[in-house]
């Protein structure tokens, strides 16, 4: 069974803003964010973007560790704020920047009509109407596209499997054997379609859950994450944790947030580890 689009909601909230300066400070977060105007219009500011305007029916995407605040509205608005993480298999498929997308009439009707729902059903409501709006930000441009590609299903059942067993000790052999591929036919396929070596996405993966256990776990020694990543010592686990998020190991559990994973090596032009 495939994970959902949206694997964990952590909060939505549907607010109205009066007219005037917002004075909301600039802030960042580890998760995804899905700003969705109801009714009126708001300037959003993104530090390295500038400013975002949106009425109604326009919804920013906002991927983890963009500083960004409301700026200011001229008339007051409503917004459905949506703050999740992405199922993992997905990650690769939707931008690594802030990106501003027009939603359809139907959509924004749909998400007013789950604020009102109340106890489990909001939830239910709640999520489904968000994945509906995020689904809308899938870029088959920018990003390889899963859903185009004939080997979907194998490929997303592989990468559900690596995702349930991050610190496993999976080999590219051991996916290909899954694929009914050869290793080099199967390298091939999977490049061309997440963009990544099948190497890159294990390395990452297992990163991805040693920060989360790193930012969760704060009694668990540095010493016994890394060991669990595939790592001998902490300085090999340091060198490669922080070459893919920025970050350290002792600075994310200081911090507790969780760090994206393989974005900054991405964009100076980095290799695989």
């Amino acid at each position: 069974m495939l994970p959902p689009l949206i694997e964990n909601l952590i909060a939505f909230d549907f607010t109205a803003f009066p007219a005037g300066p917002c004075r909301v400070r600039a802030h960042l977060h580890a998760f995804h964010q899905l700003d969705l105007i109801v009714e009126g219009a708001v300037t959003i500011f993104v530090e390295g973007r500038g400013d975002f305007h949106l009425e109604r029916g326009d919804a920013l995407f906002l991927p983890p560790l963009w500083k960004h605040c409301l700026s200011e509205t001229s008339h007051g608005f409503r917004q459905a704020s949506y703050k999740f993480y992405l199922g993992t298999p997905y990650f690769a498929c939707f931008p690594k920047e802030p990106r501003l997308l027009r939603l359809p009439e139907r959509i924004v009707t749909a998400i007013e009509a789950s604020s009102r729902a109340r106890g489990l059903p909001a939830v239910a409501e709640q999520v489904a109407a968000g994945t509906l709006a995020v689904a809308r930000f899938a870029n088959p441009e920018e990003s390889p596209s899963i859903a185009a590609d004939p080997l979907r299903q194998p490929l997303l059942e592989i990468l559900k499997r690596v995702s349930d067993q991050p610190f496993r000790k999976w080999s590219v052999s051991d996916l290909a054997r899954m694929s009914g591929m050869g290793n080099e036919t199967f390298t091939r396929h999977f490049l061309r379609v997440l963009g990544m070596t099948p190497r890159r996405f294990l390395v990452e993966t297992r990163i991805r859950a040693a920060a989360l256990r790193l930012a969760t776990e704060p009694a668990v020694p540095i010493k016994e994450v890394a060991a669990q990543a595939g790592y001998g010592t902490v300085h090999s686990f340091t060198r490669i944790f922080r070459k893919l998020t920025g970050a350290t190991p002792g600075e994310v559990r200081k911090t507790a947030k969780i760090p994206p994973v393989g974005d900054k090596d991405r964009r100076s032009g980095g290799v695989a580890p």
